[in-house]
């Protein structure tokens, strides 16, 4: 995947942001996340429906007890007419029960943070080339921690553009926690 200078600058400074802030809040443990799933499209103005694979790499830093942050990278597949994949920024609210070994959260981010930067390889433009998308996105998760460091993690993100399609992707995946 190419993204244009300006989507590359965003994630550069989106990651960068990350990693100066991380040092500021009380270190908890990191994990890393693959998930892969199914993303559906939902109404939008070109009125277009479809499904299609989605995968996400997921990297997610405790801020204490009861918050983290995590940044990601989201394909949203092949669904008709689009192509959109991007990076994600989100904080999120988290309660652990069952002997810590299930773990209930819900990330989300705002369009004005430029949360969800998404560039839509497929979208017809006066170029003809990709656009950027900028799009809010809400996760809700579920965690269970199998082993000492592993866990397995359903997420539904919703992201919501107010010019392009909306998208609702359900995905499961595998990760490690540092």
């Amino acid at each position: 995947m190419r993204l244009n200078r300006r989507a590359r600058a965003r994630t550069a400074c989106l990651l960068g942001g990350v990693l100066w802030a991380a040092p500021a809040f009380p270190v908890a443990a990191q994990e890393l996340t693959y998930f892969e799933g199914a993303t559906n499209s939902i109404d939008s103005p070109l009125k277009l429906k479809g499904e299609s694979y989605a995968w996400k790499v997921e990297y997610r830093q405790g801020l204490g007890e009861l918050f983290e942050f995590s940044y990601s990278w989201l394909n949203e597949g092949h669904v008709t007419a689009h192509h959109r994949d991007g990076s994600s920024l989100q904080l999120w609210a988290r309660e652990t029960i069952f002997d810590r070994r299930l773990s209930l959260a819900l990330g989300a981010g705002a369009v004005g943070a430029g949360l969800y930067v998404a560039v839509d390889k497929r979208r017809n433009t006066a170029s003809g080339g990709s656009a950027e998308t900028l799009a809010g996105m809400v996760t809700p998760s579920v965690s269970y921690r199998f082993a000492e460091h592993w866990h397995a993690r359903f997420s539904w993100n919703r992201a919501v553009t107010t010019y392009d399609r909306d998208t609702e992707v359900r995905q499961i995946g595998v990760g490690y926690r540092f």
